[in-house]
């Protein structure tokens, strides 16, 4: 379905070259987090943000000043809406930096709180401390 869409889109309205860089933006973040389902769309937006605003401004971009976002639900629902892009307001999330300094959980860490938390023992947990992300 992507692929119908990505050439209508390439047909009737911007250059291959502009579709594939600002796909190439939005993907940054998704790909270091795996599945996402829901979030997928809000993951892509957060890259294609942060990746326009770290752009090298020497080389051309596109304009990204609106986009659409196309949400597909289970097969049972889907959204396509369009946004407006202000750039003024911009906000510092730093998702490639949360994501650039997790630490990994091994197998049988996760397994053993699964376990814990099927047994009701909630103390099995890991540390919650600032500036440590999973």
């Amino acid at each position: 379905f992507q692929k119908i869409i990505a050439k209508y889109l390439l047909v009737n309205f911007c250059s291959k070259t502009t579709w594939q860089t600002t796909f190439e933006m939005m993907g940054k973040f998704g790909s270091k987090m795996g599945g996402l389902y829901t979030a997928s769309i809000f993951v892509q937006l957060l890259s294609l943000l942060d990746s326009y605003n770290n752009a090298d401004k020497s080389k051309p971009l596109p304009a990204l000043n609106h986009i659409g976002l196309f949400a597909y639900g289970s097969g049972s629902t889907a959204t396509l809406f369009h946004a407006k892009i202000h750039h003024e307001r911009r906000h510092e999330i730093n998702l490639g930096f949360k994501l650039a300094i997790r630490e990994n959980v091994t197998f049988d860490v996760l397994s053993t709180i699964c376990k814990a938390h099927a047994e009701g023992v909630a103390d099995m947990t890991l540390p919650r401390i600032k500036g440590r992300f999973y």
